[in-house]
């Protein structure tokens, strides 16, 4: 197939706060579809992926582009390579940082939809192409190879190459030693006659490696695989667990924690293995995941990490555990980028944990960096450590064959072009109403000690506010600190000085900065110009100020600089600082109560799990909300069922209302397989989604290259042009919410096993 460029490629760098020096998040939005990423010993990062696809008319096909790119340690844009071999469909799977600072790529080569072959690649440091080849590993009675591929690091620059073939009854993993200049050491093969469902090898800090996995024994049950393999391959240990689909690892000395889903439940669980791989403990968490493969890694010697995504909250979590599987702390990642992730991955970026995940919705396609410190200390949500409690699981240790097999190996030369992208770089802050500002004010003489009020603050939500003052006699610098409040400032010397802000909101910095002049004359202001009364309110208004010798309010000849106003009216105060004497007006006005007015509406009743906005239905400018349970906003969602009460604040006055929110059940509930066998056992030989309160609009499957090949309200048998070709597929679903008369979608992947 011949690939061409896109007619224009946009990459756009989507910046959030940098919430502390150990952390950041970039999100790499339609760009790059990341499969895959990999550090270097400088801390880089290399990410291997295509762009979102897009249908080229010239070749009549949807194609995409292999991207790989290089970022710095602060997740800054470096360099981009497409990468194309002509008239080959490629696809960049996995990559991998070698200590001399080269990068091996592995991709998957698809000749004129002739059988999958796979290719590796190696590219310097500097985006530079130095060697390739394509791999064949021939297996009797095997093909092509499928996509459970991996790379993993071994010493002194060698790696390895994991791959998989299948066929109807059986699979084969194959695993191969390479050094950095691409020639093979080894390869051996791993046949099974299990029906493995899913798999991967890993490495472990030990040098050993591990498969790990889950297959369907007897009776169609689910069990979880681990295999210990030295770092030449032969196998040591092998393990089969009960009720347990084994979806990462780490090694602890002689021993094992694995990283599983609970068949029963969908739950996050932990097995500890000893050094036969017999079990230690098992528990189980009060969290649902999905089936993510890895995604542990050991950050110390007496801790680990443990990346999941629950599908039914639609929640990425980050968690910490120490060696015993007692929760350290729990993050909840809740963001602009928050989505439907896949392929995710977390390694251990210097005792900090670092994830990428890639997030899939209907108006974003990017993915997510994400630095994190060990200690937990992020603005990420936190998740009560409650939701994480374990719980007593029981599984046990089965038998589980897997035999040590060779393979046929063969390789031949790919010719790969690395070309340079082009592109456009953005950095923004997403600035929302009412962005934080250093905007202030303050008077443009004052005398020598008078009081001066820093005043119209427009600074509310910032990350951070800090100020100076620069002049006077000596032009010397004075860091204020904290003025958020409006407390007041006073000069001890006459002369010019300039007051400056600085506010810092998600990742911008802006400072303003003004001019006053001190003089001699002491001249006097009141905190506030305007004294606003509430309804049967009485305020202190404290005149006392350093430097002034005497008061004299004129309604009623008091010397106190402290007076009490209970009525509307002007009030007068002279005061005399020992040089000079001065007058000034307070007035106080009664609050008026129709400027806050509002109401939120009568108690209803609304769908469950849709979305419901709480607001009144007047909204005052510069005031502020603040509901009864905490959002301090003006609109809110409804997130359950309850009387809300919101408040709004002006002038220091408030004004309330009440609505009564209860929830019934509108939403639809659609069931969808990952994997469906069209083999004529009876047992998810056809695919098609089940569910309640819907009505199915339309059904279409396409194949990984996106031609479509199902489109019609019925069940799909696999069979496109008299094949059913294994592999994975993606759904698309439009149907009608029988409730709420919504036309929703629904979008996912299926795996097809014949």
């Amino acid at each position: 197939m011949t690939r061409t460029l896109l007619h224009i490629l946009l990459f756009s760098l989507l910046s959030l706060t940098t919430l502390n020096a150990q952390e950041f998040q970039m999100a790499f939005e339609d760009f790059n579809v990341q499969n895959d990423f990999t550090r270097d010993a400088d801390g880089n990062l290399f990410t291997g992926g295509y762009t979102s696809f897009f249908y080229e008319a010239s070749v009549d096909k949807i194609i995409s582009l292999e991207i790989i790119n290089k970022l710095d340690a602060n997740g800054q844009w470096l360099w981009s390579r497409d990468f194309e071999i002509d008239g080959v469909f490629t696809e960049i799977h996995k990559v991998l940082a070698l200590d001399n600072g080269n990068l091996i790529v592995l991709f998957s080569i698809d000749e004129e939809d002739q059988n999958t072959q796979i290719g590796l690649m190696s590219v310097s440091t500097d985006g530079d192409f130095q060697w390739s080849k394509k791999i064949q590993a021939d297996v009797a009675g095997f093909n092509g190879f499928n996509f459970e591929l991996n790379l993993i690091k071994g010493v002194d620059d060698n790696f390895y190459v994991q791959s998989k073939k299948t066929n109807s009854v059986e699979q084969v993993h194959i695993l191969s030693q390479f050094n950095s200049n691409g020639q093979m050491l080894w390869t051996k093969a791993y046949p099974s006659d299990l029906r493995i469902v899913l798999s991967t090898i890993v490495g472990l800090d030990n040098g050993d490696l591990a498969l790990i996995g889950f297959h369907r024994a007897d009776g169609n049950a689910l069990q979880g695989i681990v295999a210990i393999m030295d770092p030449e391959g032969e196998i040591r240990a092998r393990g089969a667990y009960e009720n347990v689909q084994v979806l990462g690892i780490i090694s602890i000395g002689d021993s094992y924690i694995l990283k599983g889903k609970n068949i029963s439940t969908n739950q996050l669980s932990l097995v500890r293995l000893n050094a036969d791989l017999d079990i230690e403990w098992s528990q189980q968490y009060t969290f649902e995941i999905e089936g993510q493969l890895e995604n542990m890694r050991k950050m110390s010697d007496d801790s680990f990490a443990v990346y999941c995504y629950n599908p039914s909250r639609r929640q990425e979590l980050i968690n910490l555990f120490d060696m015993n599987g007692d929760l350290i702390w729990s993050r909840s990642i809740v963001s602009k980028y928050s989505g439907r992730p896949f392929f995710e991955k977390i390694i251990n970026a210097d005792s900090d944990i670092l994830l990428m995940s890639h997030i899939w919705t209907g108006d974003l396609k990017a993915s997510i960096f994400r630095r994190m410190p060990l200690d937990g200390n992020t603005e990420e949500c936190i998740l009560p450590p409650s939701c994480l409690n374990p719980l007593t699981m029981e599984t046990s240790r089965v038998a589980f064959d897997l035999e040590l097999g060779n393979a046929t190996y063969s390789e031949a030369p790919v010719a790969v072009i690395l070309s340079p992208v082009t592109k456009a770089t953005t950095v923004f802050c997403q600035e929302p109403e009412d962005i934080p500002s250093p905007i202030f004010d303050l008077p443009e003489t004052a005398c020598i000690n008078q009081f001066i009020e820093i005043s119209d603050l427009q600074n509310a939500g910032a990350n951070d506010v800090s100020w100076a003052i620069s002049g006077g006699p000596d032009n010397t610098i004075l860091p204020l600190g904290s003025l958020n409040q409006g407390l007041p400032l006073s000069f001890p010397d006459s002369g010019i000085y300039v007051i400056t802000q600085f506010v810092e909101f998600e990742g911008c910095a802006s400072f303003f900065e003004k001019e006053i002049e001190i003089k001699d004359a002491f001249e006097f202001s009141f905190t506030k110009d305007t004294l606003i009364l509430c309804q049967n309110e009485v305020q202190t208004v404290n005149a006392n100020r350093e430097g002034i010798v005497t008061y004299l309010w004129q309604d009623d000849q008091s010397p106190d600089p402290i007076k009490k106003i209970s009525l509307a009216g002007s009030y007068t105060l002279e005061i005399f600082d020992g040089n000079c004497t001065t007058t000034h007006m307070l007035e106080a006005v009664d609050f008026d109560y129709s400027q806050v007015a509002f109401d939120l509406g009568p108690d209803t009743t609304v769908c469950e799990f849709r979305p419901f906005t709480l607001e009144a239905d007047v909204i005052t400018p510069n005031t502020s909300y603040s509901w009864s349970d905490g959002p301090n906003v003006a609109s809110r969602p409804a997130n359950k069922e309850g009387l809300y009460t919101l408040t709004v604040a002006l002038d220091g006055c408030d004004f309330a209302d009440d609505i009564m929110v209860s929830f019934e059940p509108c939403e639809p509930q659609i069931y969808m397989p990952n994997i469906f066998t069209p083999n004529a056992d009876g047992i998810n030989d056809e695919l098609f989604p089940q569910g309640i309160n819907y009505e199915l609009l339309t059904f279409r499957v396409y194949n990984r290259w996106g031609a479509l090949l199902h489109d019609e309200a019925t069940p799909w048998d696999g069979e496109f042009r008299n094949q059913k070709i294994q592999g994975s597929y993606v759904y698309n679903i439009t149907f009608l919410n029988i409730r709420s008369g919504d036309v929703e979608y629904l979008r996912g992947e299926v795996f097809m096993h014949p």
